[in-house]
């Protein structure tokens, strides 16, 4: 063999240095390779023909098997069972690509997991290096946000909100709400259709421009009023709000739309009920005062008359104790403290005003508690009775003069004894005229008059006085007779009494006439009270939700609200838009039930579902006021079908469980019915409050409640148990409450029943 020229030794020795250059450079990239895979948060693994040679800390922490632990394991043991064909299949193509499979712990538990592995070289072999990491806490969030737009999407179908989303004018999304607000049967009727189609003419320009602003500046559409036209026509008044959208990768905007129609007749029937109300205390003949502090807030015209003013403005802001005669000033302020606490009618007191002119009057006045522009206040309605009393001195005179006159007339000497008596007496009392002449008046006497007034009798008129007053007498046949007499002494020329005259009139009749009075003018005056006491409450029922409404629905003008606040105020109107209607649903049935237009609609009724359906509708407001509410039907074993008006006896019972948890703080509420012969005896039993005994008597009278108070606890017209009573009245049945104060009440009502 020739020696190598130069050049060659050359070349096998740079040949030589390459490659321990390469070895080199090669163990300093495992050296850093092991350092970041110990550095590493995913599991990695170092395997040779399918078992595991080496694992990082990582994997240690991820499997819980110990580096010896795991190179006694094959590859495939750290993947759950069923995925093992998958990571098999993977590795035998060669597939380098990242997949999902469930990974296996050493305690059994599984994850889900992405693997990436890949064939290198290693101290002079093949191996395969495999990248494992945990995906729990992603496929988590996915999860969560799956489920949120699921949730979201929900909501959005469930909202009793009308939803819709439309690009260019034309609709690319309706909610179930938008479908039935616009009278369609599919959301086919209306995706496609302008949103100009569907608004009155009348609002075109504003919706067109409002759509033009959200689409050029991308802010949100504040709230705003229009009116739309359904697809059978009828015309609806909407509140509308929207915003800018991205929608299928693309600009849109979604308009919410609630149909206000409702609200707007009920707005328009308030403002009407005001306007009769304020015109009826401006027309009223009687003055009516508010005033706040004690100061006068408003006054109606006839109070300009009765004060002598020429404007308002001359008697609002001023003292109402200026107006008051200094000599009943102290009394007025105890009676301004009383109803200030006590927050009751005052009744009927007459007074003395001082007029501007500083002329007096004298006037009967009633204070009733009020709520004026939302702070307490007290309403005067003053009457005026200067005529009165003279009309009764009038009236005093001429009867004085009726009474003088012959009509049964007496006259005795000084003993007392009868001289003479007219023809009327005899006829009163039946006795003859030889029966009387030289007797006593006192064979009348029927024990009824008390000796004290028979002294004061004689003591008047022996001291030259006359003297009047009743008497309950006896007549011959044994019959009682009231007679009013006017008994006053005769004077001779000389000045000295000689004799008595008696002038009598039978007043029995009178009497009876004045006790039906007062029972009328107490049951007028109780009237009056029930009437002045219902209209101050409706007033706070109806003005209440209307600020509510009228408050939040300003709040929701406001920029940059938050779902949850607009969710917050929306919850708001609704509730006190329901709150109104109800009240106003109260007042038209109840004018329904008083002018006798009311009908039946007679159907067949599952008893027991419908009482089950009913405790399911009320399940959610008394659990979440702490008390259970059971549907009892003891004696029911089988369906009970019953013939009547499905509407009113919902009505009925609805109304008496809204009493039953409207009184009820603690314990539970029972609903259930039993056969009594041919009817059904429905009741409805509860561990609220309880009735005080002298309440029960007037429980389902109209504009009766408990507390007749516009700051009672609770609220209400107070007409929900007298439609109640009508209705179960109407079906044929009665109804009645048992309850004892501080241990609950039980209703109960019957329905006639025939079985099937």
């Amino acid at each position: 063999m020739k020696p190598r020229n130069q050049t060659e030794i050359e070349i096998l020795q740079q040949k030589v240095k390459t490659l321990e250059a390469k070895n080199s450079e090669l163990e300093t990239l495992e050296a850093k390779y092991l350092r970041l895979s110990e550095a590493s948060f995913e599991a990695l693994f170092i395997s040779s023909n399918g078992y595991c040679i080496e694992q990082n800390h990582a994997a240690e922490k991820m499997f819980g098997y110990t580096n010896k632990e795991a190179t006694e394991k094959k590859g495939t043991d750290f993947i759950a069972f069923e995925d093992r064909e998958k990571v098999m299949a993977n590795i035998l193509t060669g597939f380098e690509k990242p997949y999902e499979a469930m990974a296996l712990r050493k305690d059994g538990t599984k994850f889900p997991c992405r693997i990436n592995g890949k064939m290198i070289p290693l101290d002079g072999k093949m191996v395969r290096v495999t990248s494992i990491r945990d995906l729990t806490n992603q496929k988590m969030a996915e999860k969560a946000i799956v489920e949120s737009e699921e949730r979201y999407r929900s909501l959005i179908d469930t909202s009793p909100v009308a939803i819709v989303v439309h690009r260019d004018g034309k609709l690319l999304f309706v909610n179930p709400a938008a479908i039935r607000m616009l009278g369609a049967v599919e959301a086919n009727d209306l995706v496609g259709r302008n949103v100009l189609d569907l608004t009155h003419p009348n609002y075109h320009h504003i919706i067109a421009s409002k759509i033009e602003k959200i689409t050029k500046i991308g802010n949100i559409l504040p709230l705003i009023e229009a009116k739309f036209i359904r697809l059978d026509g009828q015309e609806i008044e909407v509140e509308i709000q929207g915003s800018s959208i991205i929608y299928d990768g693309e600009p849109a905007i979604r308009s919410s739309a609630r149909d206000i129609t409702s609200r707007k007749q009920a707005e328009n029937k308030l403002r009407e009920s005001e306007e009769k109300y304020r015109e009826l205390v401006e027309n009223s003949p009687d003055s009516i005062v508010i005033y706040v502090d004690g100061r006068i807030t408003f006054v109606n015209n006839e109070c300009l008359k009765l004060m002598a003013a020429k404007t308002k403005e001359e008697l609002l802001g001023k003292s109402v104790i200026q107006f008051v005669s200094e000599e009943n000033r102290a009394r007025v302020i105890e009676r301004m403290k009383k109803i200030a606490i006590d927050v009751k009618p005052l009744p009927i007191e007459k007074e003395k005003f001082i007029r501007l002119d500083g002329s007096t009057v004298e006037v009967e006045v009633i204070a009733i508690a009020i709520q004026h522009e939302n702070k307490p206040a007290v309403q005067l309605i003053i009457r005026d009775i200067t005529l009165r009393n003279l009309a009764e001195a009038k009236l005093i005179q001429l009867s004085q003069a009726v009474e003088q006159s012959p009509a049964s007339t007496l006259i005795t000497d000084i003993n007392g004894n009868i001289q003479y008596a007219n023809q009327k007496f005899i006829d009163t009392t039946g006795y003859r005229i030889e029966e009387i002449i030289g007797k006593n008046p006192r064979m009348l006497k029927s024990g009824h008059t008390t000796k004290e007034e028979y002294r004061q009798l004689w003591h008047n008129i022996t001291g030259g006085k006359e003297w009047s007053g009743e008497f309950l007498n006896r007549k011959k046949n044994g019959e009682l007779y009231w007679e009013l007499a006017i008994i006053a002494p005769i004077f001779d020329s000389n000045g000295i009494i000689t004799h008595y005259l008696g002038v009598k009139e039978d007043i029995s009749e009178r009497k009876r006439t004045e006790k039906e009075l007062i029972h009328a003018k107490e049951r007028a005056q109780e009237s009056d009270r029930l009437k002045s006491a219902f209209l101050s409450n409706m007033s706070h029922e109806i003005r209440t939700p209307m600020n509510g409404i009228l408050g939040f629905a300003e709040l929701m003008k406001q920029p940059r609200l938050s779902k949850e606040e607009q969710s917050e105020y929306i919850q708001t109107i609704e509730e006190s838009c329901t709150r109104m209607l109800s009240i106003i649903n109260d007042i038209v049935t109840i004018s329904k039930v008083e002018s006798g237009d009311m009908s039946l609609d007679l159907s067949h009724i599952n008893v027991n579902v419908e009482l089950k359906i009913l405790c399911a509708n009320y399940k959610s407001e008394t659990t979440k006021k702490g008390i259970s509410l059971e549907c009892k039907m003891p004696l029911l074993k089988t369906d009970i079908i019953l013939k009547t008006d499905k509407e009113k006896l919902s009505i009925i019972v609805n109304n008496i469980v809204r009493n039953a948890i409207k009184f009820t703080s603690k314990g539970c509420i029972e609903i259930g019915c039993n056969i009594k012969g041919a009817f059904l005896e429905f009741f409805v039993k509860d561990t609220g409050d309880g009735i005080p005994s002298h309440q029960k008597e007037f429980i389902f009278e109209r504009f009766r409640q408990g507390s007749e108070s516009i700051t009672r606890n609770y609220e209400g017209a107070g007409l929900g148990l007298s439609i109640s009573k009508a209705y179960v009245e109407l079906l044929g049945g009665e109804i009645w409450v048992e309850s004892q104060l501080g241990k609950g009440s039980i209703f109960y009502f019957t329905i006639p029943y025939t079985r099937f």
